[in-house]
This record gives C-alpha cells, structure tokens and sequence, in this order.
C-alpha cells in the first residue's frame, strides 16, 4: 500500500512538471511566446497615462434632521373569543 501511494505521489509530481513546462498538450508554433506577450503588456501599460489619485474632501457635516411625524401605533388585535386546547395521551 505505501508504495502505491508513493508512487502516486512521484505521479503527480511528474504531472504537474510537465504541466507547468507546458509539455502535456503540443504547443501552437503559431503562438506568441510568453515573453513576448509579457513585452507587450508592459509597454502598452506604459504607454497609457497614470491615472492621478485626488484626495476626497471631508464631508460636510449632516444638517439634523426634523423630527418624522409618526403615525398612530395600529390598534391591537382583539383576543379570540372561543379558545379550543386539545389534551393527548402520553
């Protein structure tokens, strides 16, 4: 059993080299290297203009608010008239 597992373990391994170095699927000759297409992200992000930060402006203070009319509390519900308790056996 423990060399099963280590094996698995040197599987996986071996696996994700080759996934990383890009070896598991045959690569587009047409593609463009990632270098390449590194190179080109940097210099178009260098080409565009630096956004400039702006401090925001404290706010201003809050005008207090009037107090809301508020409207009557609704009148309670009025108790049932006839009440039923069932009783089960225990």
């Amino acid at each position: 059993m423990s060399q099963s597992l280590t094996r698995a373990g040197h599987l996986r391994q071996a696996i994700l080299a080759r996934a990383f170095d890009g070896g598991l699927l045959p690569q587009d000759p047409t593609d463009e290297p990632a270098t390449a297409l590194l190179a080109r992200i940097q210099a178009d992000r260098a080409a565009q203009p630096k956004a400039k930060r702006t401090r925001r402006t404290p706010a201003a203070p809050r005008k207090a608010k009037a107090p809301a009319t508020t409207a009557p509390a609704p009148e309670p519900t009025p108790a049932p008239t006839h009440a039923v308790q069932q009783e089960f056996d225990l």
